[in-house]
């Protein structure tokens, strides 16, 4: 025997939800890489800036670095590394405490020098700016799922007890009421 008509509706509704959850979940991943991406590309441009720096300079480290380095505007936990065939001339970071996140790197070299830039972001920032288009996904979702919702309650409402009736007739007809 079929399941009753509100059970198959019940159930019907729970298996359209999964698709929105996992759009959901899709857009969310898809907002993180966007800011991943972006967020390489901003310590590509930082490691730049510092080597087009040190180009002008000559200098890998000192004062003269560190006040270059204090006036760019890289967000906590980020560090800045200058080598030298892979052994560090200067470092600069802006930690905060003992935690140290997982970072975004990127690297270039200083032109007609032996020095190399590496900038690392922390993945936080990404995860920072991806919650605001996250909330924006969720409630723009939450809310069309409602009003599919409801739509549906308006629609099962008007059709259920015909259905109903339907269903009660074509039980008489295989029972062998022709009535």
């Amino acid at each position: 025997m079929a399941r009753p008509l509100r059970e198959q509706f019940a159930i019907a509704t729970l298996v359209l939800l999964i698709p929105v959850g996992a759009v959901m979940t899709w857009a969310a991943g898809a907002a993180y890489n966007d800011q991943l991406v972006q967020l390489l590309g901003e310590a590509q441009r930082m490691a730049s800036a510092v080597a087009a720096h040190i180009e002008q300079t000559g200098e890998p480290s000192g004062p003269r670095l560190e006040e270059f380095l204090r006036a760019i505007p890289l967000p906590q936990g980020s560090a800045v590394t200058v080598t030298e065939d892979g052994k560090p001339v200067s470092a600069h970071s802006r930690r905060v405490g003992d935690t140290v996140g997982e970072l975004s790197f990127a690297s270039t070299t200083v032109a007609n020098r032996p020095w190399t830039v590496t900038v690392g972001i922390p993945t936080e920032v990404a995860w920072l700016r991806a919650g605001p288009i996250y909330r924006r996904i969720l409630a723009i979702s939450g809310i069309a799922t409602l009003i599919l919702l409801a739509l549906e309650a308006v629609f099962v409402r008007r059709w259920l007890p015909s259905l109903l009736h339907l269903e009660q007739s074509a039980d008489r007809v295989g029972a062998g009421d022709l009535r």
